[in-house]
C-alpha cells in the first residue's frame, strides 16, 4: 500500500513537471476543464458572463496561491450567488 501511494505521488508530479506547473496548478486546471466540459454538456446551468469571470478570476488566484483564508473567500463568494 506504501509503494502505492508512493508510485502514486510519483505520477502525479512528473505530470505537474510535463505541464510546467505546480501540483496545486494541475488540480485547479483539471478542475476548471472537467467543470467546462461537464457545463457544455448540460449538467450545470449555463450562467452569465460576468460571473463567468469572476469563476475564472477565483480560480486562476487559487491556482497561482495568491489566496489568503481560502475557505473565507469561497463563503464569500457563494454567499453573493444568494
Amino acid at each position: 500500500m506504501k509503494y502505492l501511494i508512493v508510485r502514486i505521488r510519483a505520477k502525479i508530479s512528473y505530470m505537474a513537471f510535463i505541464k510546467r506547473m505546480t501540483i496545486s496548478e494541475l488540480f485547479a486546471s483539471a478542475i476548471m476543464k472537467c467543470y467546462y466540459s461537464l457545463e457544455r454538456e448540460g449538467f450545470y446551468p449555463s450562467i452569465e458572463e460576468h460571473q463567468k469571470e469572476k469563476n475564472e478570476q477565483l480560480m486562476l488566484s487559487i491556482s497561482k496561491g495568491k489566496f489568503k483564508g481560502f475557505m473565507k473567500s469561497i463563503v464569500l463568494y457563494n454567499y453573493e450567488r444568494f
